[in-house]
């Protein structure tokens, strides 16, 4: 249909029909639509749209790295060996926690779990349980309380697995972690290895390591009076922890070792006492009425303990001498007179180990005395030890030639070339301490006189680090080349591979366009693949001198800690965060399994890292 219009001057106008005119309006709105669209888009600034690609990018980056990390979570809970599980998952767990702690929180229990059912070997689990209660502990204390009393739910009563070995794993790594887990511990009451954290935290931290011992003292069962005695010396300023018995000829512990830095403190010497006195009057009471084998056992008991500290009452609680007196003489009437002279044997003893501390002002017997022993023995081997007991403390003390000399009396060749291997090192090692500047060629002469590999490769280390630090390159490059040289003749695996990569990685930061570092590198990885029992956290170098007079040995003299650590994982992060294609590649050559699930862990916390300052 069509419409016809009648114009103002009668002319007569024809318009198209009203679906044309529908069609034109529709064409109009959507051209507006557009310029709109247009202006819109004309306003927008080009940095809007890279920001809002930026964006985009680092939520898929961020996806991508949580899918990593469940997968890693998925291989390490399904790994085939059993006993391998827990340690992969506490490395998941421990990445996870830069990304979601809950999270995080959950695969630590988990680990936890994987470690309570490793079946066999009781040592192991014990073990694989302290590693998670430590890297737990490094990241939330809360958390550590959680997981021990979950550890302690979960395990039957001839099982027990005492926590504070976390802590003391924990010690030269963590030290605030490790007081966490101590403190978190201290429901359980007090113990050997409690009490020796607390001597070795002091060393470290004497505030902290006295809020440990408050918090065991505190958890002092009023019942047990053997357990007091594992608190007994601390606070008096002596290396002194006894108990595991209640009869004190069969106490376990620790008495006669000297510390330099531990000394008497009033306050906790009181609140010790205080607990003490409480301890003893309700043992005391207790023995009363009970079978008199019993009685005299427990009397025997509250003997010592009064006995032991009735220095300490006279010097902190005079207020109280004269009811601990009453007690001594009460106890005492109630054992036999062997019994008695027995026990004060025993403490006079400890009296006698603190006099000669004091008196010579060394926690070990003088050069002089050893010496004159040494002439006295019947036998030769005797005599030997004797005389490498002697230099290691005149090497110890820095007196080389008087200890040179004195292993010239050892008769045996083999215990003569140790003992001067020995000095050697510490000949090597006083040289590259030497203030205010270190001498190198000193040092290289006395490294070059050692035999074994491994404690030359990682003198030259050491030596390549000054070097560095006085900005000589081309000494350090050649100290490292040789360091590396040598790690490869190294026959233990764990040395090996631990000075291998370190060697390694030392090289690449010097020049990060040399081959050399990678092959080293990929060597070292071989060695982790082809040695199952290497735990790429834990790679240390020990030296010991053999002093036993049988065939099985046993009695040794050597370092009591690690002269060196070297952590894998740690090296790959770090080569990660200044080139990661590298550190995937070297990754990928470590076989299947628990090593690689943690490399790949480590690698992915450097990327969360670096996403993270791209956030900010």
């Amino acid at each position: 249909m069509r419409l016809k219009i009648q114009a103002a001057d009668g002319r007569t106008v024809r318009r198209g029909s009203i679906a044309a005119r529908f069609t034109t309006m529709r064409i109009l709105c959507v051209a507006l639509i557009l310029l709109s669209c247009l202006s819109s888009v004309a306003g927008q600034t080009p940095a809007d749209s890279t920001t809002r690609r930026s964006d985009q990018d680092q939520n898929r980056e961020l996806l991508r790295l949580r899918g990593d990390l469940d997968r890693l979570a998925l291989e390490a809970r399904t790994l085939q060996d059993q006993d391998s599980r827990p340690d992969a998952v506490i490395a998941v767990a421990d990445t996870y926690w830069e990304l979601d702690q809950h999270k995080a929180r959950d695969l630590f229990l988990t680990a936890l779990d994987l470690a309570l059912a490793i079946e066999g070997s009781s040592k192991e689990r014990d073990s694989t349980v302290r590693r998670v209660l430590a890297s737990a502990a490094s990241r939330d204390p809360e958390l550590t309380k959680r997981l021990i009393d979950r550890l302690q739910t979960a395990q039957d009563r001839d099982s027990r697995i005492e926590p504070i070995g976390a802590a003391i794993d924990l010690l030269q790594i963590d030290r605030k972690a490790a007081e966490a887990v101590a403190l978190a511990s201290s429901h359980l009451g007090p113990s050997l290895d409690s009490a020796w954290l607390i001597f070795e935290l002091q060393k470290q931290d004497p505030a902290a390591a006295d809020r440990v011992y408050l918090a065991y003292l505190n958890n002092v069962s009023r019942g047990m009076p053997n357990q007091l005695l594992w608190l007994a010396g601390y606070p008096f300023g002596y290396v002194e922890a006894f108990g595991g018995s209640i009869d004190p000829l069969q106490f376990t512990g620790m008495f006669g070792i000297r510390s330099s830095t531990l000394t008497a403190n009033p306050a906790l010497a009181k609140s010790f006492l205080e607990v003490a006195t409480e301890v003893i009057n309700r043992s005391f009471r207790e023995s009363t009425g009970i079978p008199p084998e019993q009685a005299e056992a427990l009397n025997g008991l509250v003997f010592f303990v009064a006995t032991y500290l009735s220095p300490q009452i006279g010097r902190y609680r005079p207020d109280l001498k004269s009811r601990w007196l009453v007690l001594q003489e009460s106890a005492s009437a109630g054992i036999s007179m062997n019994r008695r002279q027995e026990i004060l044997s025993k403490v006079n003893n400890i009296f006698a180990a603190r006099r000669e501390h004091e008196k010579t002002g060394e926690g070990s017997t003088s050069i002089e005395t050893l010496l004159a022993e040494a002439e006295k023995l019947s036998t030769t081997c005797q005599k030997d030890s004797a005389y490498a007991r002697a230099l290691f403390q005149l090497s110890y003390k820095k007196d080389f030639r008087r200890a040179i000399s004195v292993a010239d009396k050892i008769d045996s060749l083999d215990l003569r070339n140790q003992a001067l291997q020995f000095i050697y090192y510490d000949m090597a090692v006083a040289a590259l301490s030497t203030k205010p500047a270190a001498n190198l060629d000193e040092a290289l002469r006395n490294t070059e006189r050692l035999t074994l590999p491994e404690q030359r490769a990682l003198l030259y280390m050491r030596m390549a680090q000054v070097a560095r630090g006085n900005e000589d390159r081309d000494r350090a490059f050649t100290f490292l080349l040789d360091a590396g040289r040598l790690a490869e003749r190294i026959a233990e695996p764990t040395a090996r591979a631990g000075l291998l990569f370190s060697a390694a990685y030392e090289l690449a930061d010097l020049d990060s366009s040399l081959s050399e570092p990678i092959r080293m590198m990929r060597n070292a990885i071989q060695v982790v693949n082809d040695t199952k029992n290497i735990k790429m956290d834990r790679i240390t170098v020990l030296r010991r001198v053999d002093l036993g007079c049988n065939k099985q040995g046993g009695e040794w003299y050597g370092s009591a800690g690690p002269l060196a650590r070297f952590d894998l994982l740690e090296t790959l992060a770090k080569i990660a965060s200044s080139d990661l294609a590298t550190a995937q590649e070297l990754v990928n050559y470590l076989a299947e399994g628990p090593n690689r699930i943690r490399a790949r862990a480590a690698i992915t916390r450097v990327e969360l890292m670096a996403y993270r300052e791209t956030r900010n």
